[in-house]
């Protein structure tokens, strides 16, 4: 992932602000949603079918940023689609406590988590945010993919390539913030 623009004679990039208080931004929702790219653990009624032929879209319930890699003609996303450190903290509550408390740790739930810490992780990156709060919501994911590895290995459509690449990335990355606590920006650290 490239790294926000830099101005000129700045020593440090420019890091947008988050402004996004959902867990997905509503732009989002509204594509996702008239698309049928939802995931059911995203539904109000999780066997409802995202895609229906007739009829409108399913409602939707607690939907979850999807992670979109990054092409190289995008620009830094706007702050309107990015999540500020407490709602990054709520969105991973809500991903451990609620869907894995729901739905146990399976390939599916593991899946679904998996993609959306990735894009938690992006934000935290795309807004440079660094500082106890953003460590302890990187040690988190770093947990749960740990886990998921114990828990699923060898288990039909788990792909334990993936999950360790995220590990050592995670890992990367924590060291880089605990050796350099001033690279970065801490805004708002409560953790909802």
């Amino acid at each position: 992932m490239d790294p926000p623009a830099t101005a000129a004679g700045a020593a440090r990039p420019i890091h947008p602000i988050g402004s996004c208080e959902e867990m997905c931004p509503p732009d989002e929702v509204q594509f996702r949603r008239h698309n049928g790219l939802l995931h059911r653990f995203e539904l109000a009624d999780s066997s409802a079918n995202p895609r229906p032929k007739h009829g409108p879209p399913p409602a939707v319930k607690n939907p979850v940023k999807k992670y979109m890699r990054p092409t190289a003609d995008q620009d830094t996303p706007p702050p309107s689609s990015l999540r500020p450190i407490g709602v990054l903290h709520r969105t991973l509550q809500h991903l451990i406590v609620t869907i894995l408390g729901t739905h146990g740790l399976t390939v599916e739930s593991f899946n679904f988590c998996f993609d959306r810490i990735r894009a938690v992780r992006k934000d935290v990156v795309y807004q440079g945010l660094a500082g106890p709060s953003t460590q302890k919501l990187l040690l988190r994911c770093l947990k749960f993919s740990a886990l998921a590895g114990v828990v699923l290995r060898g288990a039909d459509g788990f792909e334990a390539h993936h999950n360790l690449l995220a590990q050592k990335e995670l890992l990367q990355t924590l060291e880089r913030q605990c050796r350099d606590d001033t690279g970065g920006r801490e805004e708002g650290v409560e953790e909802g």
